[in-house]
């Protein structure tokens, strides 16, 4: 309850940047924050960046027994993990995540016998609990059987039961709770893309503060929880994106994913080094490389449109009786163009 409260008051604490042209027009921009809706502006692009790339491509070849589909085969499986609430507290499951997730990917390897990409959803529950989601595409494909639960849901699953089986054993033996393997398969509209829209959607809908968005105790929950433990909501690693059509980029949009890349690593390594002073010797060599790196890839793009000009605080804004800004155009008299 408290960590949601933190969070709501962060998200509508975001400061509002403006951007200066040539000829002196301001553009203010609320600053992107999880929860916001620049940043899930900024996230829905993303997310269309990544349909993009599976073009037409399910890897869901369907077999019709007797006339009806019943059967198929897919290289696609969804992945879902909990915690046992009585083993953990919230804190202790969210702390742990992240690791008990990276070590599955080793038993998944060794389980399925076969090499893949991923995309992790770390979602929360109602709870507060992570359960997080994983669709992995790998290098085979895996035969499944239409099945209708005893919830009367219909669903892919493994035709291959010791296959979900030892999956499952693996995660309690990683210290989880229930988990559960469903096959992705392109018919009643529940293809890939399908499964990476819901992998997104608390960062797509969950906005603070708009009536139209599904702003959820379970979206709230899984946006504040990823941030107090610094970590994204959706990742994609580039083993899936390796396994996709990804259709041919510009040149320009390389130079930039070079420099955002650049950028992180600087971040990931003052981080290091703000967790452990003595390691800025060891790293601050590594740190000057990527300096050097980020200059040459920054002096390889064309002069931009806009320009930063000032940083507007939420009180600022509030005094001014605009409350924050979203996209709003201002030309201010006097101010001196570029």
């Amino acid at each position: 309850m408290h960590r949601r409260a933190d969070f709501l008051l962060w998200v509508n604490d975001a400061p509002t940047t403006q951007f200066i042209n040539t000829e002196g027009t301001i553009l203010e921009l609320t600053a992107p924050r999880r929860g916001n809706k620049a940043y899930a502006k900024r996230q829905r692009k993303r997310y269309q960046r990544n349909l993009e790339r599976l073009g037409e491509q399910r890897y869901s070849a369907l077999h019709n027994t007797n006339g009806r589909t019943e059967t198929a085969e897919t290289q696609d499986l969804f992945f879902t993990f909990t915690y046992d609430h009585k083993k953990y507290t919230i804190d202790e499951a969210n702390a742990r995540v992240s690791n008990d997730l990276k070590k599955m990917r080793t038993y998944i390897h060794r389980i399925f016998d076969s090499k893949f990409g991923t995309i992790t959803c770390y979602e929360s529950s109602k709870t507060g609990y992570p359960a997080p989601h994983m669709i992995i595409r790998f290098d085979k494909s895996f035969p499944v059987f239409y099945h209708l639960s005893s919830k009367m849901k219909w669903s892919w699953r493994l035709k291959d039961k010791n296959l979900k089986l030892r999956f499952q054993v693996a995660w309690r033996s990683i210290g989880g709770g229930h988990s559960d393997v469903k096959g992705i398969v392109d018919t009643d509209g529940d293809d890939i893309g399908a499964k990476i829209r819901y992998a997104f959607k608390y960062i797509l809908k969950a906005v603070v503060g708009d009536k139209k968005s599904q702003d959820s105790v379970t979206a709230l929950n899984t946006l504040a929880n990823n941030k107090a433990f610094h970590r994204g909501t959706v990742y994609m690693s580039p083993a899936f994106v390796n396994r996709t059509p990804n259709p041919v980029i510009s040149r320009l949009d390389i130079t930039r994913t070079k420099l955002q890349q650049a950028k992180n690593l600087i971040y990931t390594l003052n981080r290091k080094i703000k967790a452990k002073p003595d390691q800025e010797t060891a790293l601050g060599s590594r740190l000057s490389y990527l300096r050097r790196v980020i200059s040459v890839l920054q002096s390889n793009l064309p002069p931009p449109e806009w320009k930063y000009y000032h940083t507007v605080e939420p009180w600022m804004m509030r005094l001014r009786g605009k409350g924050t800004a979203d996209a709003t155009v201002t030309v201010y008299s006097g101010v001196p163009a570029i």
